[in-house]
């Protein structure tokens, strides 16, 4: 069983809880059962039973939550691991610590030399965190085959420091091995941030931390007094992706039968598989703005007329195309170049030359251009998160580019 500490501040009787004038100094902790998930799903129930919740319509998004801990740059990063794992070697193996190379220990536990990781100057840095992967490799070599210290945390965060970012290359000459550190780039976002705190990710615009995905009913009639009921909420790593939490989110709310017909989300969430496995699988609608900047060079999918099978059939001025091209599961039109010079005026379309034609392909997905000497136009991708005569679904507001 689960348990969390409670504190006890005051008591009426210390004799009768058998208790020393010394033990009051500090307060007393007992335990007492955690919250469960059946817990919290139960009082979520209870609520939309006594306020007659509505889950039809819900809106997803995550939020970030920054680490409380310190933010490391790389060079500390290592530092702070290996002096970690240090430190809990030598209070638990004192006798394994001691056959350690001085040099070694000195540089993380000497104030002095442990002080020249916090002014490394930018033309030393690359010098300095091979070093320190040198230092990572050798401590990882010597202690691999020894039981007692590979069940230590802080020995697996050493592991896991020197897997996601050291590599190991051998000397043409002495054929000896040198560990040096990757570059950043190839540093991944789901790697040690803090050794305090192993659980967080990094994500490049938001930072490090965590990431909590939340799902509510809302009500599409603001005037009405409808209670927000949280449906579902997960807490992961700040590295993971938005685009992965719809499905297990309308999963999840299904198995609590609070699964809704028709959910709002940011652009992440509404990718072309989401939206598709979303109607498929849990026959759920998913309403979301599009991915990128609106072309106003180009028309969008919408200004054609398209078969069911999504395939063009004929341009906004109805002209078929000349040659359709079928790949996979991708279409391609080819429109004439005379379309330009014969096509009727209409308003806001500008028929302009090209030398080639140009095609777009949708991914998994049909989306078909005009060819070259066709119209310059542009209809406004709805960013509205409504389902009224301004939104498209994700796949009909992207536009063509220069085959």
């Amino acid at each position: 069983m689960n348990h969390a500490p409670i504190k006890i501040l005051a008591l009426e009787s210390q004799q009768e809880y058998g208790l020393k004038d010394c033990q009051w100094r500090h307060p007393l902790k007992l335990l007492y059962p955690a919250p469960t998930q059946e817990g919290a799903d139960a009082v979520t129930g209870k609520l939309a039973e006594v306020f007659k919740v509505d889950f039809a319509k819900q809106r997803m998004d995550s939020v970030h939550i920054r680490s409380n801990m310190r933010h490391l740059g790389r060079i500390s990063l290592f530092a702070k691991t290996i002096k970690k794992f240090l430190a809990n070697l030598k209070r638990h193996h004192r006798s394994l610590f001691g056959k350690l190379d001085s040099t070694l220990t000195a540089r993380y536990f000497n104030k002095k030399e442990e002080a020249i990781f916090s002014i490394v100057k930018p033309s030393e840095s690359a010098k300095t965190l091979d070093q320190l992967a040198q230092d990572v490799f050798l401590l990882v070599e010597r202690f691999a085959a020894v039981e007692t210290v590979n069940s230590m945390s802080s020995f697996k965060l050493l592991v896991r420091l020197f897997e996601e970012q050291c590599l190991v290359a051998e000397e043409a000459e002495s054929g000896k091995k040198l560990a040096m550190a990757k570059p950043n780039k190839d540093v991944a976002s789901d790697s040690l941030q803090n050794p305090s705190d192993p659980d967080a990710g990094y994500n490049g615009h938001k930072g490090k931390g965590y990431q909590v995905q939340v799902a509510e009913t809302y009500s599409p009639e603001p005037d009405k007094d409808n209670l927000s009921l949280i449906t579902y909420i997960e807490v992961e790593s700040a590295d993971k992706n938005d685009a992965n939490a719809l499905l297990p989110a309308l999963a999840e709310t299904a198995r609590k039968e609070m699964a809704p017909s028709e959910v709002l989300a940011d652009s992440l969430y509404g990718s072309d598989d989401n939206v598709t496995k979303a109607e498929q699988e849990h026959g759920v609608k998913v309403i979301a703005p599009t991915m990128g900047r609106a072309n106003h060079k180009g028309l969008s999918l919408a200004d054609f007329t398209l078969q069911e099978q999504e395939k063009i059939i004929s341009c906004p001025q109805g002209y078929a195309p000349e040659t359709v091209k079928h790949k996979k599961e991708n279409y391609s039109a080819v429109f004439s170049r005379l379309i330009a010079g014969t096509a009727p005026a209409v308003k806001n379309v500008r028929p302009r030359k090209a030398k080639k034609p140009f095609t777009s392909v949708i991914r998994k997905r049909i989306c078909a251009w005009p060819a070259a000497g066709s119209m310059s136009n542009h209809r406004n991708s709805a960013r509205s998160t409504d389902s009224g005569q301004g939104w498209r679904p994700p796949c009909q507001s992207m536009t063509g580019e220069q085959a």
